[in-house]
């Protein structure tokens, strides 16, 4: 499955948006997994000109347990979205580096029989790559087009992320 995504440079300029008619722009994708949890949505949070930091996965060797995104700019910090269980893994972007490519994997949580997101591997557009997780034999790809690219993220976490999208 692939999805083409997220936030577009409007000539030359960072351009973010939600569904609202105030911003121009952002494309949310479709949510691997389950919708088990409360649902979360980093699109009042992403912004024109912020720049990403650290990504950082909250994770043990079976499960993702929580994602955040770091920001360089003095609106807002960082996001967080799902438990603090495991271990802590991060990538340092650099300037003007960003997210280009996700991919996620989904796995079966038994004796639930419910999914939740087992792998993740983030590529930034300068091929720097965040890689956690056991892979299954159904990925989805989000690939940002040319001029676009993944600002933030929605989903619904528990204990652990039990589903995922981007925007």
């Amino acid at each position: 499955m692939l999805n083409v995504v997220v936030s577009k440079k409007k000539n030359g300029a960072d351009c973010v948006a939600d569904h609202t008619a105030s911003r121009q722009c952002l494309l949310w994708s479709n949510i691997v997994s389950e919708s088990d949890g409360s649902p979360f949505t980093d699109a009042p949070i992403v912004g024109v000109g912020q720049a990403e930091k650290p990504i950082t996965v909250q994770r043990n060797a079976v499960a993702l347990y929580g994602l955040g995104i770091n920001f360089n700019d003095s609106s807002t910090s960082s996001i967080y979205h799902g438990g603090s269980q495991g271990t802590s893994t991060a990538v340092t972007l650099a300037p003007r580096e960003y997210v280009q490519w996700l991919i996620i994997h989904a796995e079966i949580r038994l004796p639930s029989n419910k999914k939740f997101i087992s792998h993740v591997k983030f590529t930034t557009q300068a091929g720097k790559t965040l890689e956690w997780g056991v892979t299954t034999g159904n990925p989805t790809i989000f690939t940002a087009a040319s001029d676009y690219q993944i600002r933030g993220f929605r989903g619904t976490p528990n204990e652990i992320l039990n589903s995922l999208g981007v925007m």
